[in-house]
């Protein structure tokens, strides 16, 4: 007899693999897709949208960035939170936050949490990032730089409406004298999270 004791968590020694022997000898089968190439090959799949009343195809993955920057847009701070990882990466990639594409044009959107750049900051990262390095292909026609404020105005002399009104008229001045005649317009939106004192 052996004092090998059977039960919870004990199952017989006849059922227990040997030292050395793998649970799945034969490995996983040629052609079976793991969960993360299921899911690239989901969020990748085409779908119709309509934009501005004209039909338009995204893949999903695109179509849920989408969904979540108009949520953020309209006000939902947890859209927005949930955005934030994905703006930083995409800045440390020198990728632009977002991208909306049709057949002949693209829309490059920079996102960038207002009270964490200054004024000088600001106007750099139109010049720089939205114009040197996102719209200078002559694709991308359209460029979008959308603030975010988060707590209280950190700007001197300006509150957040005049900062986001500043910054439109620099997008504008700037893309007028820039060398790349194909851009048609950058629009400056700001998205207040402030919530106002009563």
């Amino acid at each position: 007899m052996s004092d090998y004791e059977m039960g919870y968590m004990k199952p017989p020694k006849s059922g227990q693999f040997k030292p050395g022997q793998s649970g799945n000898p034969k490995g996983r089968p040629s052609g079976s897709k793991n969960i993360y190439k299921l899911l690239d090959d989901i969020v990748t799949e085409k779908i119709q949208m309509t934009k501005n009343g004209k039909p338009v195809r995204i893949s999903k993955k695109q179509a849920m960035l989408f969904q979540a920057v108009n949520k953020a847009v309209q006000g939902d701070l947890k859209a927005f939170q949930t955005l934030l990882p994905v703006m930083a990466e995409a800045d440390n990639n020198k990728k632009p936050d977002l991208q909306i594409w049709n057949k002949s044009w693209c829309i490059n959107i920079e996102c960038k949490i207002a009270d964490n750049w200054t004024l000088k900051d600001l106007k750099n990262s139109i010049d720089e990032q939205l114009i040197e390095r996102y719209l200078k292909h002559p694709k991308y026609q359209h460029g979008v730089f959308l603030l975010a404020r988060i707590q209280r105005d950190n700007w001197s002399r300006l509150n957040f409406d005049k900062l986001i009104a500043e910054l439109q008229r620099y997008a504008n001045s700037a893309r007028a004298r820039t060398r790349y005649g194909h851009i048609k317009d950058i629009k400056v939106i700001g998205i207040d999270y402030v919530i106002k004192d009563k």
